[in-house]
């Protein structure tokens, strides 16, 4: 027996091709008549990008609906269980990211991470008004 994976990949269509092609082409930038493609660590020209901080949410499940456990032999897994697979619960993260540069007063570089926060609270239940 083999344990095998299985990667689900999109399936785009016509004008999907065209929206990424037309996106990734923003990031080509012409200098002087010749074509370069604009990165997010620092170039040599200065443009309006240069002092950008990309900021984004990630979702992520609290848990997986199927997981790969290893144990030794004769060890006991414990279960794991929900109520409905279906309703797994979903946590958001906010995360800020620049472009990496050189810091004159610390002497260092500055690797563009400036963090990641999250966006949880436990709360309890509000009842239904009716």
């Amino acid at each position: 027996m083999a344990k095998y994976s299985s990667v689900l990949k999109p399936s785009l269509t016509e004008s999907n091709k065209v929206c990424r092609l037309n996106w990734a082409l923003q990031s080509v930038k012409d200098i002087d008549g010749a074509k370069f493609f604009d990165p997010m660590f620092d170039t040599v020209h200065v443009d309006e990008n240069w002092f950008t901080v990309h900021v984004d949410e990630k979702w992520f499940f609290m848990s997986r609906i199927q997981k790969k456990v290893y144990g030794a032999p004769g060890e006991k897994i414990k279960q794991r269980s929900c109520k409905s697979k279906r309703h797994l619960l979903k946590v958001m993260f906010l995360s800020a990211v620049a472009r990496p540069r050189w810091d004159d007063n610390k002497e260092e570089w500055f690797d563009g991470k400036i963090g990641m926060w999250h966006f949880t609270e436990t709360v309890p239940a509000q009842r239904r008004s009716s």
